[in-house]
């Protein structure tokens, strides 16, 4: 199938037709003759709406024998056509075998749509849908005989998806190829809930013609007329159902479909194959089809879909930071593929656009870092390709700074920042002679001081957390893999310490209470390991029981007393997450939604039981999720 838009269903075909199947433009012969290539046989079939039984030219797509593209008549199963059980009538309803009881069409989301990143576009396209259909519903599965499983299904190749027409009785599959367009998902349903292509109905001579010679010769069985295809209403160039001009074209810039009014060749409007939802034409004829269900049951049974990830967009951004900058109020940042760097923030009711934050596309070897300096205003930190460090300010309602502030330096790219009052910022970076530096501002920016002299790991995270004004606690891992520690109290530096471990270098530090600390490291054996300060005594190193992935950072968090959340990728690429609420033990690791990341995780709270998490997905666009102490949402 060609990758339709989320157009509509205006002209659906539901009505029975009994006139013999014609071929408009392109009869069988011709069809024959173009198909010089490609896995085609001929068979006799009633289609679902029709009462007669016609010769069909089919194609074997994987294990399906399809008709026009995409829709299924058989398979390689022990039934070799779908439509030998024609599921029973509708009582009361004329014509109403393949269409679904009550107007609700039971759905399971097969889990390779999570396996190859497709919730997203499976959730766009049923809410198109629900949202805009008033008389039907898809839902859950729920014990139904007859439903539809969605799945995800590769051997389709080139097919964007396929799909039998009307209910079928027992399960029936929907499959669609990956990272296909919610559109294409739309179109596929739509075949199941019992409508057929726009252009293969039985009135279509008097709409379209078709360009016999432009059309890809083992493609031309695409434009048989559907015998069961009577349209519901006028007939929609704007259908979701409907090809595009261009379809099944042997070579770029050739038109296949001409349209026609009275007679005449007319111009087909530009939505014809590329609406982005349903038609109008399409919701009537949904409406239409499904009259007998209207208000019999509100659509109130969504499809039970696992939390996952809302896509709030970007194109191949390859880091992100995440940081809220006010009660309710969170940014996200990241490096676009332009190198540039560009921000989205959610100012309590809705995702702003992407912006720049005018780096300018200059050569960096560090993430972004970012914090909340005062209320509503966030300082962004990076460090260029010569080793400087670099600042810029936002702050709300306003944009970027148009320049970014030179800090100097002379840094490999580890590093982190905190804020402790309105007017302080303190960094403190890995220098090239394998030191530690600090730099802070007061006021105005101060110089550079070396507070460790050398033997800082190579790639290793560096860590500073605040749990009191003037407080700061410094964790660097040393060469050896051990871990250090040295904290600041406003007056004097204390003496580092060596709180041992065997580091593979990635690692996170939180404080949900003055005096409190947790660390959290990634070990040599690629375990996750905790070890905490609870104001008099550093705990022992232990195993929190999960393995990650190597390339992933950890990510802690607290929101409150006696509350630490920590977020772990692992290696299969999902999110998982174990919390702390008090007591001796850790929850067990849990897997959040099914969405595969690119990405360390990013994680911010603004308050009691909030937390906002984001990652980049498999198409490097950043995905968001949260947690509102209830359950996790998009």
């Amino acid at each position: 199938m060609k990758k339709l838009t989320l157009a509509p269903l205006a002209t659906l075909c539901l009505v029975l037709f009994n006139n013999p199947m014609v071929s408009g433009q392109i009869d069988m012969n011709e069809s024959a003759r173009l198909n010089i290539q490609g896995n085609y046989q001929k068979m006799r079939l009633i289609l679902p709406f029709d009462t007669e039984e016609h010769e069909y030219m089919v194609e074997k797509i994987g294990r399906y024998y399809v008709l026009n593209g995409d829709i299924v008549v058989g398979d390689d199963l022990q039934r070799t056509r779908l439509n030998q059980k024609v599921p029973p009538a509708i009582p009361g309803v004329p014509s109403s075998a393949y269409l679904w009881p009550n107007g609700r069409m039971p759905i399971v989301v097969d889990p390779s749509v999570y396996e190859y990143d497709m919730d997203w576009s499976v959730r766009a396209a049923i809410a198109e849908i629900n949202n805009r259909v008033s008389n039907l519903c898809l839902v859950s599965h729920d014990n139904e005989a007859d439903y539809v499983r969605l799945v995800i299904s590769p051997e389709l190749g080139s097919a964007g998806g396929v799909s039998p027409i009307g209910r079928q009785g027992g399960e029936q599959v929907v499959a669609i190829a990956p990272n296909q367009a919610p559109r294409v998902i739309a179109h596929e349903l739509l075949h199941s809930l019992g409508f057929y292509h726009e252009q293969s109905r039985t009135d279509r001579d008097n709409f379209v013609s078709f360009n016999v010679e432009n059309i890809e010769a083992k493609k031309a069985y695409n434009f048989q007329m559907e015998g069961g295809s009577k349209g519901l209403g006028a007939y929609d160039y704007c259908s979701i159902m409907h090809y595009p001009a261009n379809a099944f074209a042997w070579k770029a810039g050739l038109t296949t479909i001409t349209c026609r009014q009275n007679g005449q060749k007319v111009d087909c409007p530009d939505c014809m194959g590329k609406s982005p939802g349903l038609s109008d034409g399409d919701v009537q004829g949904l409406n239409s089809a499904y009259q007998f269900s209207q208000k019999l049951l509100p659509c109130a049974g969504r499809i039970n879909m696992e939390p996952t990830w809302n896509r709030i967009g970007g194109v191949s951004f390859s880091n992100q930071e995440a940081v809220a900058y006010d009660y309710g109020k969170v940014a996200v940042l990241t490096y676009g593929t332009d190198n540039e760097v560009y921000s989205n923030n959610w100012n309590g009711y809705a995702w702003s656009d992407w912006q720049k934050a005018n780096w300018g596309t200059k050569p960096v070897r560090s993430l972004i870092k970012a914090v909340k300096f005062r209320k509503g205003e966030i300082a962004a930190f990076l460090v260029d390709g010569n080793g400087h460090l670099w600042v810029n300010y936002w702050q709300e309602g306003s944009t970027w700074q148009q320049n970014w502030k030179d800090l100097g330096g002379s840094l490999t790219g580890e590093f982190d920042v905190v804020s402790w009052s309105d007017n302080r910022l303190d960094v403190f970076a890995r220098n090239k002679a394998g030191g530690l530096d600090h730099l802070y501002l007061e006021g105005v920016w101060k110089s550079w001081e070396t507070v460790l002299a050398d033997g800082v790991q190579t790639g290793a995270t560096v860590e500073v957390d605040t749990w009191a004004r003037g407080r700061l606690d410094i964790f660097v891992v040393k060469s050896d893999n051990s871990l250090q520690h040295c904290y600041f109290d406003n007056n004097n530096w204390g003496p580092w310490e060596p709180l041992g471990g065997n580091v593979a270098g990635k690692m996170s530090v939180v404080s949900f209470a003055p005096g409190h600390l947790d660390i959290f490291c990634e070990g040599s054996d690629k375990g996750v390991w905790h070890r905490y300060f609870d104001r008099t005594t550093w705990s022992d190193w232990h195993p929190l029981g999960f393995k990650m992935d190597h390339s992933s950072e950890l990510e802690a968090v607290a929101w409150g007393g006696n509350r630490i959340d920590l977020f772990v990728k692992g290696p299969d690429k999902l999110l998982y997450h174990a919390y702390w609420a008090g007591g001796d033990k850790w929850s067990a690791f849990e897997r959040i939604g099914k969405g595969r990341m690119n990405s360390s995780p990013a994680v911010a709270t603004w308050g009691a039981n909030r937390l906002d998490i984001f990652a980049l997905g498999p198409d490097n666009s950043v995905r968001q999720m949260y947690w509102d102490g209830l359950k996790w949402g998009l």
